[in-house]
């Protein structure tokens, strides 16, 4: 790898940026053994809680016949950071982990978009070209943990298709009780059809990608629309037909609870998931770290318990719970100032609420 001092400050080239400063236009594996596991994360100092406990998981089932190469990418970790991470692998000596800045393969990323995503969730778009040197590469978002070694996934039979993944358990409900408010043509007939597939858990065939130059087709759509759901709707477009769908228990999205337009069959699947989940996904902006009352937190925490972040954890959810008590009061305080002490026109819409609930409830 070339060092930053010896490197071309000035080459339009992409890079990667290693955490000892090297730069490189793409990412070695950490092995020489072509068994070995590349497993690549993106996130922020955000979502460290949920990297830990995923960093958990992931070592207290790997197996130690097996060599695990855990890459993250990130551009805002500090070096406590990295090293409290380091701790959560457990001091398995079979599990390398490395942390890559890869911002400056976006910078001629012209990104159209709308609605909650992070500028990780793209990094996930271009693993196929930072890792080329791998024939195979698991991608996990941090916000999952596993109750299975990922060996099992990453074992998968490609079959010839470019990626492997689960189908998304919400948006092919919507899709078959007719539910789907999404406008656009190609991402609505997907979801139909029950070939949309959650992009939170991908087996990449980056040998199958670069032979389609499949890499081109998802920049291409990344830049000709605006997606609601942004890297989960272009790589859906984009890998159409060359995507081999596993079980949804290796993507098990378990806030579904139950839809009574669910189809039965349909039904039968989520309950199974559920049962025996191989690899929880906790979507959405609320996170078990946020709220340890979420459906099937227990998951999360029974890996968070062995990482160095628990007591802050607890902590800062105890925090939160106490400032959630105290918005109450403060709203309560509000409606009864608004109510006991009104001036000006607070006065005039005090009495007209009054007047409407005493004739209403006289």
């Amino acid at each position: 790898m070339r060092t930053a001092d010896s490197s071309n400050e000035t080459t339009r080239e992409p890079y990667v940026i290693a955490e000892d400063g090297t730069r490189a236009p793409g990412i070695a594996p950490a092995y020489a053994d072509r068994s070995a596991i590349p497993i690549v994360t993106c996130f922020n100092r955000k979502y460290m809680p949920g990297a830990a406990a995923l960093f958990a998981s992931i070592a207290e089932h790997a197996s130690p016949e097996r060599l695990y190469d855990l890459v993250v990418f990130t551009d805002d970790l500090t070096s406590n950071d990295r090293q409290k991470l380091r701790l959560c692998l457990l001091e398995k000596p079979n599990i390398s982990l490395r942390f890559f800045d890869v911002t400056a393969y976006y910078s001629d990323f012209a990104i159209k978009g709308s609605g909650y995503f992070t500028k990780e969730a793209f990094y996930r778009l271009r693993i196929p070209e930072i890792m080329l040197s791998c024939d195979k590469v698991l991608y996990i978002d941090a916000d999952t943990v596993t109750n299975r070694d990922v060996a099992e996934l990453f074992d998968t039979p490609m079959d010839g298709h470019c990626i492997a993944a689960a189908p998304d358990m919400f948006y092919t409900l919507l899709g078959q009780i007719g539910a789907d408010r999404n406008k656009k043509g190609a991402i609505q007939e997907i979801r139909r059809n029950g070939t949309y597939f959650n992009s939170g858990v991908i087996l990449f065939n980056v040998h199958e990608m670069k032979a389609t130059n499949a890499s081109a087709s998802i920049i291409r759509v990344m830049q000709e629309h605006e997606y609601r759901l942004m890297d989960q709707d272009i790589l859906n477009i984009a890998l159409a037909g060359a995507t081999k769908f596993i079980d949804w228990k290796w993507n098990s999205l378990l806030f579904l609870e139950g839809d009574h337009r669910m189809p039965r069959e349909f039904h039968a699947k989520i309950v199974e998931a559920k049962r025996d989940p191989y690899i929880v996904h906790f979507t959405g902006p609320v996170k078990p770290w946020h709220n340890g009352d979420l459906n099937m937190a227990q998951h999360y925490w029974r890996y968070a318990l062995k990482t160095p972040f628990y007591d802050e954890l607890i902590e800062n959810m105890h925090r939160g719970r106490q400032l959630h008590r105290m918005d109450i009061v403060r709203g309560s305080a509000s409606v009864v100032r608004y109510i006991l002490l009104p001036f000006g026109k607070r006065r005039k819409k005090r009495d007209a609420i009054l007047n409407f609930a005493r004739d209403r409830f006289a």
